[in-house]
């Protein structure tokens, strides 16, 4: 009996597969389309720490291993330091977005909100000098 009926739903979860697919890859063409034209897509106005965090995190450790200089008022060591911090705050961002609330979940988000803050902080701090 449960083969029958797993054979009579199969179109139709077929079908939804099928429609998912075309709409997906519609959006990805609008998406890639409004790139372009705008420098920007709609997912931008869904969460902007959501398009901006994966990318920061990839952009901080390209600049982290390419640097070649740091601010006058610090020293190399203090300046890998602080990168360090704005990287993690990204990752600590990324990660409180896909939180799962189970079993100790408010010990771990106020772990990663402090670290978020705190690379955020350095972030706005030494926006100007974060160049190459």
């Amino acid at each position: 009996m449960n083969y029958l009926k797993n054979l009579i739903e199969l179109p139709e979860n077929m079908f939804y597969d099928i429609s998912n697919l075309i709409k997906n890859s519609r959006n990805q063409i609008v998406y890639a389309w409004q790139r372009v034209f705008r420098g920007f897509d709609d997912r931008m106005f869904w969460g902007v720490s959501n398009q901006l965090s994966p990318m920061m995190v990839k952009v901080m450790d390209w600049y982290i291993k390419n640097k070649s200089g740091y601010p006058a008022s610090l020293t190399e060591k203090e300046w890998n330091s602080i990168l360090k911090q704005i990287k993690e705050g990204f990752e600590a961002d990324i990660k409180l977005d896909k939180m799962d609330f189970g079993k100790d979940w408010k010990r771990k988000w106020d772990r990663l909100e402090k670290k978020r803050k705190k690379g955020l902080m350095f972030f706005a701090k030494y926006y100007a000098d974060i160049w190459d």
